[in-house]
């Protein structure tokens, strides 16, 4: 039976976070009060909660948590027949019998479900380190196995070990390249396997699966940016070897006349702007992901073979290939109405049925397998399928964190650019440095000013101070004199690392957009989400902003 902290010392309101507030989350959820995730953080869900029970119960309904509601929640749950376990989501429990599988508790299947093999597994790794001995995965549990199991260090493939860090590393990086499509675990299973073996493929190195030295430095060459199948974005001054094979790829394609000189200049992005128009993309003169990926599929060197028929000469894609051009068109059927599912640059079933809807709807042979037909087909729909460019002036934008990471880096949300933040309810502004955009945004206030900033949204004297509450916010960032501005939130509490040591600020914070995750569990917490649509009514309600929520909003 789970126990509510120690009732004579807890108050739990709203800002509240630790153990105790996943514990009546927990409970809450089980008897039917609280529908959010269990974040450890009180939020407006968890004091909603906590008001609806106070009410049934004829308690002072004031959100606020004391000894006499907590007594009475523990009275009501000890009589109920609830199971907290029931009510853990299914990808936190497949990251859970991950890391016990990889710590060797556990030797079921990763089902995502609670049964007989996990419920003995998280109370034997309970029991071991001393945690309360329940079988529910909670807040302190997780965080202990999490610990554990990157202390474990090691991922074994092939009888090779290799860190978890090199594999989660190795990992993030197939992902950002599009030849991988599974969770950051930091443990080689068959997608990862996979994706090494096909990337290895690709680039003519020795094919065993294994992410060792050579294989890492050739992903880190081109995760960088120094391919034209980088994740990162190519535009006006970006110079390198990146950028010389843009230009001979579009002098090839008949796009640009100009001396190849590894300078993106006015030429190149003309070049670029002309290209993008040729192909339905967005025309905004910056080279990033799908426009690479579609320079890539035009000039015949993407990679991808199929082990289909094509509906015509050329590269064609089919069930079980990866590819950054597959990407691409998964974003064209997306954006068409015929794909709803996750992009990856992985061609699945999924893709394929959207693939054979596309075809049997504009006469082509409905055989899964895109080739040159179905491809021009897919430009030639999208093409005709916009809306227009919007006005990005009196636009806030609310795009899929990892789905459309591409329009954040084009549109300055990158690392090492300065963004300008909003708290949406002081209307308070200050100047931040991006560190990095991994599973979300680390950022650190560019000067002390900023920090005092920082400091008066939260009502504290010194950055030390500033506690967890999450704040809505707006990030504004300006691109070739183009500003964009996206619905975010943040909390300012101090950790990490630092790149600016004249700040007052000793470290980072975290900035979140929609749908980005925790660093460690990758985990979407309702408190990260909750303000974003703060931010966004904000925008809409009061300052009159359209709110545009996907890519194919922009043309």
């Amino acid at each position: 039976m789970q126990t509510i902290g120690v009732l004579a010392e807890t108050t739990i309101k709203l800002g509240s976070a630790g153990s105790e507030v996943s514990d009546l989350q927990t409970t809450l959820k089980a008897l039917g009060y609280y529908s959010g995730d269990i974040t450890g953080h009180a939020g407006e869900k968890t004091v909603a909660a906590i008001k609806a029970f106070q009410s049934k119960y004829g308690l002072t309904a004031d959100g606020i948590a004391g000894r006499d509601t907590l007594e009475k929640i523990q009275t009501v749950y000890s009589g109920s027949s609830a199971s907290p376990a029931s009510w853990v989501g299914a990808d936190t429990v497949k990251e859970v019998q991950t890391m016990l599988k990889a710590i060797g508790l556990y030797t079921g299947d990763i089902t995502g479900s609670i049964g007989a093999k996990t419920d003995a597994a998280i109370r034997t790794f309970q029991k071991k380190y001393g945690l309360t001995v329940d079988g529910i995965p909670g807040t302190q549990t997780i965080s202990k196995l999490t610990s554990v199991y990157l202390q474990s260090g090691t991922s074994t493939s092939s009888g090779v070990n290799l860190s978890v860090e090199t594999v989660r590393s190795a990992q993030t990086m197939l992902k950002a390249l599009g030849y991988y499509y599974g969770d950051i675990t930091g443990n080689i299973g068959t997608k990862t396997e996979t994706a090494i073996r096909s990337f290895q493929s690709k680039y003519g190195l020795t094919v065993d699966g294994i992410p060792g030295t050579q294989t890492m430095a050739k992903l880190s060459e081109l995760y960088s940016g120094t391919s034209t199948l980088s994740s990162s974005s190519l535009q006006l001054g970006s110079t390198g070897s990146a950028v010389s094979a843009l230009q001979e790829n579009l002098s090839a394609l008949g796009y640009y006349d100009g001396d190849v000189t590894g300078h993106y200049g006015t030429l190149t992005k003309a070049a670029v702007l002309a290209f993008q128009k040729a192909k339905g993309l967005t025309a905004d003169g910056i080279a990033g992901t799908r426009t690479l990926s579609a320079i890539d599929y035009a000039m015949g060197i993407s990679g991808g073979s199929s082990s289909g028929t094509a509906d015509s000469s050329g590269s064609s894609f089919g069930l079980g290939d990866t590819s950054a051009t597959i990407l691409w068109m998964q974003e064209l059927l997306k954006e068409l109405g015929y794909y709803a599912a996750e992009c990856t640059g992985h061609f699945g079933n999924k893709t394929q049925a959207a693939v054979k809807l596309f075809q049997a709807d504009h006469g082509l042979t409905a055989d899964g397998v895109v080739g040159s037909k179905t491809m021009a087909a897919l430009e030639e729909a999208s093409r005709g399928n916009g809306s227009g460019t919007p006005d990005f002036a009196s636009s806030v934008l609310d795009l899929h964190w990892f789905n459309e990471k591409s329009y954040y880096l084009s549109h300055g949300i990158s690392t090492g650019s300065t963004i300008t933040i909003t708290d949406v309810a002081t209307g308070k502004s200050f100047n931040a440095r991006i560190q990095s955009t991994g599973n979300h945004a680390d950022v650190e206030p560019k000067t002390s000013a900023d920090t005092k900033t920082m400091c008066a949204i939260w009502g504290v004297s010194d950055a030390n101070s500033i506690s967890y509450t999450r704040k809505a916010i707006l990030v504004t960032a300006t691109v070739n004199g183009t500003t964009y501005t996206y619905a975010a939130s943040m909390y300012g509490e101090v950790h990490g690392s630092q790149t600016i040591t004249d700040n007052d600020y000793d470290g980072q914070f975290c900035v979140h957009f929609r749908h980005s995750t925790t660093s460690d569990t990758q985990i979407e917490y309702a408190d990260n989400q909750e303000p974003i649509d703060v931010a966004v009514n904000y925008a809409t309600q009061k300052l009159g902003m359209t709110h545009i929520t996907a890519s194919s909003q922009i043309k």
